[in-house]
């Protein structure tokens, strides 16, 4: 069965801050959510035991652990800094995640908004798969997997698609090292959304369940029971994880406050998940 999860910026930022992550984790229980996905923006400032024990007081558990790489936390940057600087965040995600109990940190393998690059596409490609092959080895002495996320077109010319997730990951070749899917990005850089799930298969290992304008899952026009259907297919039985960040919604001035996002989105998965038909095939726990 799956889980239901939702993003902890929907509720703070930022998230180290105690009274912060105290709040989201609270309202993450009251609504009905089985985990809460952790942003990491600084993990010196991140004090993982009183996290913990937040998460143990409400018994929410820790789904993942997410950050926002920036140029100097670029696997495939041209300065070699940058490219340790990503490598040594990700491995501190990785030692968080393991912290709280969780199996998966997320990664993007070229920075968020940066749409030109001084390499090669093979050089990049090199860089981003000698680089995921050391932070698999390193994430496989903690139980944890890295995922590699997608994004848009707008938002990198690197990874966009399911497709070249597919082929990233199957390069690297290592066991900790899969990918996820987020169907915002989706929505704009995949055309059959379920052969696309079905094709990757076993390779998904995480799933943001987003909106086209980032609004409760149900309210725009994702084709949510054709992506639930092709994940029961495959066996999905892992994270479902809403991201619906209001400051980024289009139109909503109907919706009062991230609670309602929320518990709209919660609801409508549930329901699109608990009718939808599938196989089941089984997951590392």
């Amino acid at each position: 069965m799956a889980k239901f999860g939702i993003n902890g910026w929907c509720w703070c930022y930022p998230f180290y801050k105690e009274e912060n992550f105290s709040s989201a984790i609270s309202k993450t229980k009251t609504l009905g959510f089985d985990g809460i996905e952790v942003p990491v923006e600084d993990p010196q400032k991140l004090d993982e035991r009183k996290l913990r024990d937040n998460l143990n007081s409400y018994d929410i558990l820790c789904s993942s652990t997410w950050s926002v790489f920036t140029r100097d936390r670029d696997l495939i940057s041209s300065n070699a800094q940058n490219r340790e600087r990503c490598k040594n965040h990700v491995k501190d995600n990785v030692k968080i995640a393991s912290a709280l109990d969780a199996d998966i940190t997320l990664l993007l393998p070229s920075a968020v908004w940066k749409l030109e690059s001084s390499l090669t596409r093979q050089q990049e490609w090199k860089l981003a798969v000698e680089g995921l092959r050391e932070l698999g080895e390193f994430s496989d002495e903690y139980g944890v997997y890295i995922v590699v996320e997608p994004l848009n077109r707008f938002e990198t010319y690197f990874i966009n698609s399911i497709q070249d997730a597919i082929d990233l990951v199957k390069d690297v070749n290592h066991p900790n090292v899969k990918m996820m899917i987020d169907t915002f990005h989706m929505n704009i850089e995949d055309r059959k959304f379920g052969e696309e799930i079905e094709k990757a298969g076993e390779l998904i290992f995480h799933c943001h369940m987003n909106e086209n304008d980032r609004g409760p899952p149900g309210a725009g026009h994702i084709p949510f029971e054709e992506i639930i259907n092709a994940l029961k297919a495959i066996g999905y039985d892992r994270w479902l994880v809403m991201e619906p960040f209001s400051q980024a919604s289009i139109g909503r001035a109907t919706i009062q406050n991230q609670d309602i996002l929320a518990l709209e989105g919660l609801r409508y998965l549930q329901s699109i998940w608990s009718r939808a038909r599938g196989s089941k095939r089984s997951n590392p726990p």
